[in-house]
């Protein structure tokens, strides 16, 4: 999946509001989780990771709405299920490919 610019961008920038949050939440799980796919994908893009039977797995958009609907800002939610959405509508893009 070769994520267009504008997806890399939203994803680097939603990992620096979520590192924000890491530092004041240190050990929370959907923190972690989050932080780590957005890791994920970024790797992907630049092409230092080749596994990518996990983007069927990604849980951006669920953490954005539960797991830390109470921790992070609306702008923040909504951005990472704009990228949940993006990776999940290349996704299929490629299967019909």
């Amino acid at each position: 999946m070769n994520m267009v610019p504008q997806l890399l961008k939203q994803c680097e920038d939603a990992l620096k509001q979520v590192e924000v949050l890491d530092v004041s939440f240190p050990g929370d799980p959907a923190i972690a989780s989050v932080k780590n796919q957005l890791h994920y994908l970024i790797g992907i893009e630049l092409g230092k990771e080749t596994d990518r039977s996990k983007l069927k797995e990604l849980t951006l958009g669920r953490h954005a709405v539960c797991g830390l609907s109470n921790l992070i800002s609306d702008d923040l939610s909504k951005l990472l299920c704009s990228i949940s959405d993006s990776v999940r509508r290349q996704l299929r893009r490629e299967i019909k490919s």
